[in-house]
């Protein structure tokens, strides 16, 4: 659903069912899907990959509905400042070859690796855009919205919502 079908109806907005129904037809969506949750700018996510790893990212938005790629930032840092910090590494390195890319590379990916392996990751890592664009159906086998408290404690909706009825 996009902003631009909703009417404002005073207190409420309200959907415009003709442009759902259009937008649902140009995706392809038909009665046997089924709705699984909303993202919202901030929502954070988990990622599933194909061999199985996954990530937590923060939702930023659609970069690409057609291609179905969505764009997300790391959850405790910015993506884009990393991009920044491993070009100057990256030129760093390049003047000076004692450099110890390795510190900054296991700091910032919460890894291990030695100054050959760091030196491979950077030469593999994409530096073109401050964006990070993931393609669902590509590598990405399944999202799952994650909910988050204030504090960013996850927690399960169902546990929660009979923890409050409990009290």
């Amino acid at each position: 659903t996009r902003y631009l079908m909703l009417k404002d109806k005073g207190n409420y907005y309200e959907i415009d069912s003709e442009k759902y129904k259009n937008e649902k037809l140009k995706k392809g969506i038909d009665e046997n899907y089924k709705f699984e949750f909303s993202l919202y700018n901030g929502s954070i996510i988990k990622i599933t990959k194909k061999d199985e790893t996954f990530e937590k990212v923060r939702f930023k938005g659609v970069n690409n509905d057609v291609a179905k790629k969505i764009e997300v930032n790391l959850i405790d840092k910015n993506y884009g400042n990393i991009i920044e910090i491993l070009k100057e590494s990256k030129e760093l390195l390049k003047n000076d070859k004692k450099y110890h890319i390795e510190n900054i590379i296991n700091l910032l990916f919460n890894k291990n690796l030695s100054s050959e392996e760091a030196k491979v990751f950077l030469d593999n890592f994409s530096l073109s855009s401050k964006q990070k664009i993931i393609t669902i159906g590509k590598d990405i086998i399944k999202l799952e919205k994650m909910h988050v408290d204030m504090l960013g404690k996850e927690y399960v909706v169902k546990e929660k919502f009979e923890n409050i009825i409990k009290k």
